[in-house]
């Protein structure tokens, strides 16, 4: 029987999975490139099957399930890349992602399956996607999630500089651009 510790990082693992597939979704709907399209479709099946893992976990542990339901941060970041396009995110999906490429090597659960690499594949793919795509935002600006603390950098690649925000103001920003009453109706 799982212990309580145990149980509660299945549910994280779990979350993280299920905001990751709403990510990749809306960035694959809004891409105008079906080839990279379709590699957001794939990452969004490979997150898909790991969902699924964590669901069995929590069944086998005896648990109740929850409906998917992505994170309100999830939510948000996907309404900007419908609304945006996919490079509005990119860097900030590819941060997250290269944050999280190891978190599966030493639980104990992913051991003998293929997780682990598909995480840290993911990785090299979104840095690919990176280099490569010429598209983005007008200045050649980026934000990051890999701040430390939950702390997120916005940085203007023409300059090289560093302005530590928080997601929150990130958010606030873009509201102030666009209208209040759309992004509160698709983040609910």
């Amino acid at each position: 029987m799982a212990q309580r510790a145990d149980i509660e990082r299945y549910r994280e693992n779990w979350q993280d999975e299920v905001d990751s597939t709403a990510e990749y979704r809306a960035m694959s709907e809004s891409e105008s490139d079906p080839k990279i399209a379709k590699v957001y479709s794939n990452l969004a099946r490979m997150e898909e099957a790991h969902i699924a893992f964590w669901e069995d976990r929590l069944r086998t542990a005896g648990e109740m399930v929850r409906p998917r339901r992505p994170s309100w941060r999830s939510r948000v970041v996907a309404w900007i890349a419908r609304r945006l396009g996919p490079d509005a995110v990119l860097s900030t999906i590819a941060a997250k992602e290269a944050a999280d490429r190891n978190v599966y090597v030493k639980q104990p659960e992913t051991s003998g399956t293929r997780m682990s690499a598909k995480e840290q594949w993911h990785t090299r793919v979104l840095g690919q996607l990176l280099r490569t795509q010429p598209r983005g935002l007008s200045g050649r600006q980026f934000f990051s999630a890999s701040g430390p603390n939950g702390r997120a950098k916005f940085a203007n690649r023409d300059f090289g500089r560093e302005l530590p925000i928080t997601f929150r103001k990130v958010v606030f920003s873009a509201t102030t651009h666009l209208q209040m009453r759309p992004l509160v109706r698709a983040i609910q």
